[in-house]
């Protein structure tokens, strides 16, 4: 069980991390919390994108550490740390050098995949339960502390991540919108199969 957990963890992190460089290709906004460290990059033009994401984590993960709940964190979290900015760069790049110029219909095709994939792969690391991130572990720390319901903390932090987005010059989009309102239903629908794949329901099954 902890071995396939490890695996869906690892998997999970990274396709998300891909899914997240096929939205900014494709151009049509960011999720909120890659809206503000792409804001954030765009002001202070330092080091290369995955360098910068991660800088931006570690600052993430001192509040978590100092201030929240770190029970919430763990190997996964680490992961995302370390490997997201620099996958999206790299997802990024390769999309903008194999499709220089890419039609609105390539780009829609990439918006409707990448956003398939953003939900299915955040399904699969929430499933493996190994740590969140350390911007996801603030709303729910946060809404745990003042008994505020978690919906209205995540939203109030993803309206501030795109608000430092567009001080930054990254335009929210349609993308936005959609992962801003609708990410959290659509990872549901893939969690039963996440966990059927773990062995889960199995177990769940015997009790």
């Amino acid at each position: 069980m902890k071995a396939r957990r490890m695996i869906m963890m690892l998997a999970g992190q990274t396709l998300c991390a891909v899914s997240a460089g096929m939205l900014r290709f494709c151009n049509f906004g960011m999720d909120p919390y890659n809206s503000g460290v792409l804001g954030l990059w765009h002001m202070t033009g330092l080091l290369d994108f995955g360098t910068f994401s991660l800088i931006v984590c570690l600052l993430l993960l001192a509040i978590d550490l100092l201030f929240l709940d770190r029970k919430r964190l763990g190997m996964g979290t680490v992961y995302n740390m370390v490997i997201m900015g620099y996958v999206i760069d790299f997802t990024y790049k390769t999309l903008k050098g194999l499709l220089p110029g890419a039609s609105i219909a390539v780009r829609i095709i990439f918006l409707f995949a990448g956003l398939a994939l953003l939900c299915y792969s955040s399904s699969m690391y929430h499933v493996a339960d190994m740590g969140v991130s350390p911007y996801d572990c603030i709303p729910l720390s946060i809404s745990e502390r003042v008994r505020f319901r978690f919906r209205t903390v995540r939203l109030t932090s993803d309206c501030i991540m795109v608000l430092i987005g567009l001080i930054g010059r990254q335009m929210p989009g349609v993308t936005t919108i959609i992962t801003a309102l609708c990410l959290g239903p659509f990872i549901e629908l893939f969690n039963p199969l996440n966990r059927r794949l773990i062995g889960e329901e199995k177990k769940d099954m015997k009790k």
